[in-house]
């Protein structure tokens, strides 16, 4: 597998990376030109423990000039590689809510994710293929977010609302029609 230092980023801040893992991501990082003893090391390891990895962690990670990025910014760069891969291969997005709640709690619940991160909720309330087309909707503006140079309010002004093309028609007098029925209720 090729390496991404974006995603060794997002994942070593989120703590998605385990100790068996990194020896195989040291020799990716080595093929992908980087270089160094720290890294050597690290891939000459067999199946490391996290004391072992420990060790050698600091200067890993310089010599892959890797930068500390926030939990909510690491959490949006998986949830984007996960919707590029769901809509690569053509996957069943509701197989994948829950990993997108979990990066949604990890962001501390960004706005960038809220909707994806509770699609999962909506089972209680919306068909499967309602969820579904919000969930497509969801993937695809988050597989074309440009993360790096737009802030938070840029992004979410072209976040689309679940069911947004499912307008429901109220009837005008809605509110006094609720009001009139709780207190009906209430005289019971």
């Amino acid at each position: 597998m090729a390496f991404d230092k974006r995603l060794f980023e997002a994942k070593w801040a989120l703590g998605e990376i385990y100790p068996e893992d990194l020896p195989a991501l040291a020799w990716d990082a080595v093929e992908a030109g980087y270089d160094g003893p720290a890294l050597r090391r690290l891939g000459a390891l067999e199946k490391p423990s996290g004391w072992e990895t420990d060790r050698f962690m600091p200067a890993v990670l310089e010599e892959l000039s890797i930068r500390s990025i926030s939990p909510s910014e690491a959490a949006l760069v998986l949830s984007q590689a996960e919707a590029r891969r769901i809509l690569a291969e053509k996957s069943d997005p509701l197989l994948q809510l829950g990993r997108f709640y979990r990066y949604w709690l990890a962001s501390d619940y960004s706005r960038e994710l809220s909707t994806i991160g509770n699609l999962d909720d909506a089972y209680s309330w919306s068909s499967e293929d309602m969820i579904r087309a919000d969930a497509m909707k969801q993937l695809q503006w988050l597989a074309g977010l440009d993360i790096e140079s737009t802030t938070s309010d840029e992004r979410m002004q072209t976040c689309p609302a679940p069911g947004e093309d499912r307008i429901v028609a109220v009837p005008e007098n809605w509110g006094k029609k609720l009001v009139q029925s709780i207190k009906g209720l209430w005289k019971r």
